[in-house]
């Protein structure tokens, strides 16, 4: 299971999807909610193969991808000005 905590804005979630698929995960559950200006996504992964995801390498990965499609853009620009 993992949980995504952000800013909700246009195209969030399909920059979650990719992030998802570029893991190479299947998601068996998805539970999109939205707090006013959050958005609390949780999705209910594993490996292409049906199994827990364990490795500490995938794990990194996975959620240096979701970091990434998470962050807002708009804040993200700010910070490199």
């Amino acid at each position: 299971m993992v949980e995504v905590n952000a800013r909700d804005r246009p195209a969030l979630l399909s920059g979650l999807a990719g992030a998802l698929y570029e893991s190479r995960t299947i998601v068996h559950s998805a539970h999109i909610a939205t707090y006013g200006e959050r958005a609390v996504d949780v999705f209910y992964l594993t490996d292409l193969a049906g199994a827990k995801i364990l490795s500490p390498a995938k794990v990194k990965a996975l959620q240096t991808r979701l970091a990434k499609a998470a962050a807002d853009p708009q804040t993200e620009r700010r910070r490199a000005a």
